[in-house]
């Protein structure tokens, strides 16, 4: 039990590191990842004494392109979660 209030309390600077992004470019190209993580310490929503507490992730990946053809202009993007 004691162990569970360390890591609650820690959990806002761990949500700080863990809530980043990455992005890489490759002319036109460009590609993107990011994760999420969450903590909830009642995922149920209840009011009583029975509190579940758990971990959320969310990944994201993205493509996107941008490319001038002549007077033309070629736009796309893309992005998956998980």
């Amino acid at each position: 039990m004691m162990n569970m209030k360390v890591v609650a309390r820690c959990s806002p600077m761990l949500l700080l590191l863990g809530a980043g992004a990455a992005r890489a470019g490759l002319e036109p190209f460009s590609f993107g990842a990011s994760e999420t993580v969450k903590h909830d310490s009642n995922i149920l929503h209840s009011e009583g004494s029975d509190h579940k507490a758990d971990w959320q992730s969310t990944t994201e990946l993205s493509a996107a392109v941008d490319q001038t053809i002549g007077r033309e202009r070629l736009v796309g993007s893309a992005s998956v979660n998980a």
